[in-house]
């Protein structure tokens, strides 16, 4: 395993997602984005994903290589180690993902290995989010013998909102195998500055962003 204490971040990082939720906008839709988010992060996605079936295809979604035939999924893994029968969100969203026909194979080769703070409840209890550098001193990747990478590689995780979760995660698999061509992928994303519902525009809307990090924290552009 591998989980050293400091560990160099990638500049930048592919970021597909395919819904998206307003936390603090007004407004029917923005209500109705919050009430899917909360499916989303309990896993009760599978009504979403004949949808994604018939749009996961799209070039915006297959531009940055997050999705395709030829992509490895590697779920994130949750904010504390992972205890036999909890969910697994990331993976949960992994296996519909290559169900769908978006991805060759799965491949959990990080793990948590203590617990930290979700980042769901930070705010609400005025704490910082972890960074992404604060990240990568509890993820640790796992060698795996028989994985002969694909062409790409996409880690998986339920919610983005930042980053910084994706692009630790990101630098502690590179780490492992620096090698991998690493995007990533989030059923939903966060819109933190939609105030209405016009602002958000649509809850079903499968885009590409990119993940930057200064000074260990991350952010979506």
């Amino acid at each position: 395993m591998s989980n050293p204490s400091r560990l160099s971040l990638p500049t930048r990082l592919p970021c597909g997602s395919f819904l998206a939720y307003a936390p603090y906008g007004s407004g029917s839709l923005c209500s109705r984005s919050r009430a899917i988010k909360q499916l989303v992060k309990k896993s009760r996605i599978e009504g979403f994903m004949s949808r994604l079936r018939e749009r996961g295809h799209e070039p915006t979604l297959l531009l940055e290589g997050c999705l395709g035939r030829e992509v490895t999924l590697v779920p994130v893994p949750r904010s504390k180690p992972l205890v036999p029968g909890e969910p697994w969100p990331g993976m949960k969203i992994a296996e519909l993902l290559q169900r769908a026909g978006l991805a060759a194979e799965i491949r959990p080769l990080l793990e948590r290995t203590e617990t930290v703070q979700k980042s769901s409840s930070a705010k609400r209890e005025g704490k910082e989010r972890l960074t992404a550098i604060e990240h990568t001193m509890t993820i640790a990747a796992k060698r795996d013998a028989g994985f002969r990478p694909a062409d790409r590689v996409t880690l998986v995780d339920d919610v983005v909102t930042a980053g910084n979760t994706f692009m630790g995660a990101a630098a502690v698999l590179l780490s492992a195998y620096p090698q991998l061509d690493v995007s990533c992928f989030a059923m939903i994303r966060t819109v933190s500055d939609a105030e209405n519902d016009e602002e958000l525009g649509r809850i079903d809307a499968p885009l590409v962003e990119t993940i930057r990090q200064r000074n260990g924290k991350a952010w979506r552009r």
